[in-house]
């Protein structure tokens, strides 16, 4: 019995040369329906990037996760011609795995083969139990602490800040000192940001939302980037990595050799980059929580006390997330996160000012 190729998209040499891995990453790749809607628009034919992206109707990060699944399952081949990269079908995959599939077919026709051949063939054509994408956690920190209460008294806030001091203003005096002659980037609310492989991107003003894919291709939210802090891609390692501005935003771009070559500026990231490590771990303890109402309250805590701006009710939050944004970080549903806020606003704790911005009563009004 020939091994297994090492890459999974390696050349089908015929029916016979199918083996049960190759079709495990066959048949996994054609178990998601927007895959299989991928799989027939290529069947007209080679189709551009940006064409199936309006075509399907998605976020062009969702559709490159989908179509990498397939590249690496060997369904698909793609070509660039310039800034374009096109995909096709590699019918050689899809003709071994229906010949793949024909022989359980025959297996299945034949009840009296003797009980010896009978195991082997199931032995033969049993897949292997799928094991989850490995993905890199999220950082965590020990600053900030989550606290569980029993007591359902308003004033209990679920998501409990340390005291520390605040580095935001330092790190913006070094980029105002350093920076100044440098041209910043403006993105309209909803633009993407792109990625760089070997640059850092500072929010200079407004908000940055930093979502992913999940293995299913549901979009979960891992981040906010707020002012004086830093996003990009040397800084994760999620695949399907997108970052969106939430709002209007001024954006300023640092090389990694930039930032290697100046020591202070390192410091100033390292500061930035501590800000956003608190987050992540602060959004990992909330999962903890039972209760999807302590969730979202936690949450809101957790944005209202870094990006929140004081006002006479007391803390406003002038970003705008939707309530699938917020079920997509909690990891629960729309409706129970809409439930949720009904509750908190039925309790006052959360207010709508006339703008329709959130603002948190029960939070003081001055950040700690």
């Amino acid at each position: 019995m020939p091994s297994a190729p090492e890459s999974p998209a390696a050349a089908f040499r015929g029916p016979a040369a199918l083996e049960s891995d190759q079709a495990r990453l066959l048949l996994r790749a054609l178990a998601d329906p927007i895959r299989l809607q991928v799989i027939q628009a290529l069947a007209a034919g080679e189709r551009c990037v940006c064409d199936l992206t309006t075509d399907l109707g998605l976020a062009q990060s969702k559709l490159s996760f989908h179509l990498k699944v397939l590249r690496e399952a060997g369904l698909v081949a793609d070509r660039q011609s310039g800034r374009w990269v096109y995909y096709r079908l590699r019918p050689e995959a899809i003709a071994a795995l229906g010949a793949w599939l024909s022989t359980l077919i025959t297996a299945c026709d034949q009840p009296h083969r003797a009980a010896p051949e009978r195991r082997r063939l199931r032995s033969a054509s049993r897949l292997p139990t799928l094991k989850p994408r490995s993905t890199a956690p999220l950082p965590r920190h020990d600053v900030r602490s989550i606290t569980w209460r029993r007591s359902p008294a308003q004033a209990d806030m679920v998501f409990s800040p340390a005291p520390q001091a605040d580095s935001r203003g330092a790190f913006r005096q070094l980029l105002e000192a350093s920076y100044q002659r440098r041209g910043l980037v403006h993105l309209a609310a909803g633009s993407s940001v792109p990625l760089l492989k070997k640059s850092v991107w500072v929010v200079v003003r407004g908000m940055v939302r930093l979502s992913t894919c999940s293995f299913q291709g549901d979009e979960l939210l891992v981040g906010l980037a707020g002012p004086n802090e830093p996003f990009g891609e040397p800084l994760t390692s999620l695949e399907a990595y997108e970052a969106r501005a939430l709002t209007a935003c001024d954006l300023l771009c640092l090389s990694c050799d930039e930032i290697a070559r100046s020591p202070h500026l390192a410091m100033a990231v390292l500061q930035g980059l501590g800000a956003r490590y608190r987050q992540s771990e602060a959004l990992l303890a909330l999962l903890g929580l039972r209760r999807i109402e302590d969730r979202v309250r936690g949450f809101l805590e957790l944005i209202a006390h870094d990006y929140g701006q004081p006002c006479d009710q007391g803390l406003r939050l002038d970003l705008r997330l939707t309530h699938q944004e917020i079920a997509n970080a909690l990891s629960t549903t729309r409706v129970t996160v809409t439930r949720a806020l009904g509750h908190l606003r039925d309790q006052g704790w959360l207010q709508l000012d006339q703008q329709r911005r959130l603002v948190i009563s029960h939070l003081p009004a001055g950040r700690a």
